[in-house]
């Protein structure tokens, strides 16, 4: 077997085993988007405290401020405690309703790069308003942000 394909086997494995499959849990507002060699997005997680804005990795030039975008996330596999919360993957992309809540194999591939910066690891400890915006606990169905569900 060529190296490459031992390489994207070995990569497929450590996804299965340490993460479970990414998962659409809302939408958010960009607040602000820092241009360095990669772009750092800057969105709204509501809240009053100093974690009330969330950051996020992106390829540089798809994201625009005040634009609304999808979260997701994948969370890491763990035996779950009582009132606890898994430290997850974040990755977002521009909110559409065509694709909202959708994710295929092409999207898997298109967001593992942006799943895979440091940088975008949360939390509970450090990301308290991301984490009291997108994992309010038990919700069975996903919630538009607000300024989308109406007609405009």
């Amino acid at each position: 077997m060529p190296r490459g394909k031992l390489t994207a086997v070995k990569e497929s494995l450590e996804d299965n085993l340490l993460w479970n499959g990414p998962q659409s849990v809302g939408t958010a507002r960009v607040l602000h988007v820092e241009h360095p060699m990669h772009d750092m997005v800057f969105i709204d997680c509501g809240g009053d405290d100093i974690t009330a804005h969330e950051f996020v990795f992106t390829a540089p030039g798809k994201i625009k401020k005040n634009q609304i975008v999808e979260v997701i996330v994948r969370t890491k596999k763990q035996l779950r405690k009582p009132f606890t919360f898994p430290d997850c993957q974040v990755a977002i992309r521009p909110y559409t309703q065509e694709t909202y809540g959708k994710i295929t194999a092409e999207d898997r591939a298109t967001l593992r790069p942006t799943f895979e910066y440091d940088s975008n690891r949360k939390d509970a400890f450090f990301s308290r308003a991301f984490y009291r915006r997108f994992f309010p606990g038990g919700r069975s169905t996903l919630k538009p942000f607000p300024d989308v569900s109406g007609s405009e």
